[in-house]
């Protein structure tokens, strides 16, 4: 295992012990649903012929103390959070 693999899995623990194992997702499959919306941006990725840009963590958290707490996780990993509610 790499350093990156290291980091990465080591941040999905973190998340899991905060949402549960259940509510954290790194599926290819899953990734690729939450990495468009009904913004034109997505289909210009395609249309150049460039793969759409994928969250590296989907995560679905139940309660305001939840966020705040994935919050300070992706503060202290320096990681950018982009919120997707309803789809």
């Amino acid at each position: 295992m790499n350093r990156f693999q290291f980091r990465t899995e080591m941040i999905r623990s973190e998340l899991e012990d905060i949402v549960g194992q259940h509510f954290v997702s790194v599926d290819e499959s899953d990734k690729l649903v939450y990495s468009t919306d009904w913004s034109w941006m997505p289909q210009m990725w395609l249309d150049r012929g460039q793969p759409l840009p994928t969250p590296d963590y989907i995560v679905h958290p139940e309660s305001a103390e939840q966020i705040a707490e994935i919050m300070d996780i992706a503060n202290k990993y320096r990681i950018p959070v982009v919120p997707w509610g309803g789809g």
